[in-house]
């Protein structure tokens, strides 16, 4: 089809959104008649509530080993790309995906930011920066 996949995930899952009626005209028109932007919201506050409640003991064991995950799998990521003969500094990289991960945190994404496991295969048919 040619189409990316981003693409399609998302045109897919709008189109749900309208047939199953989560979604309507007004949610991207607005009263005048002209399409509104809804820029994303600081929710700075809402997690420090969060880290003070009762909530963050409970899970802990669920946010301490997938924090531990995705740093190992950003280290695999990091070999995967230095065995395709590209050669990223450890700490910066890591870093860098830390500092994205909490300011989207704080503007309410649930989906931490991601250093690509997919480098040798783009790297392979010409993909370049």
């Amino acid at each position: 089809m040619g189409l990316p996949g981003g693409l399609i995930a998302v045109g897919v899952g709008t189109g749900l959104a309208w047939i199953m009626g989560y979604m309507d005209s007004g949610s991207i028109v607005n009263k005048d008649g002209l399409f509104h932007f809804s820029p994303p919201l600081f929710c700075g506050g809402n997690m420090i509530d969060l880290i003070q409640s009762k909530y963050v003991l409970q899970y802990l064991s669920i946010i301490v080993p997938m924090g531990v995950f995705n740093v190992v799998g950003s280290l695999q990521d990091l070999e995967s790309a230095e065995a395709a003969g590209d050669k990223y500094d450890t700490f910066p990289s890591l870093l860098t995906n830390g500092i994205g991960s909490v300011i989207a945190s704080l503007f309410g994404s649930c989906f931490p930011t991601a250093i690509y496991i997919g480098h040798p295969g783009w790297k392979a048919i010409g993909a370049r920066t």
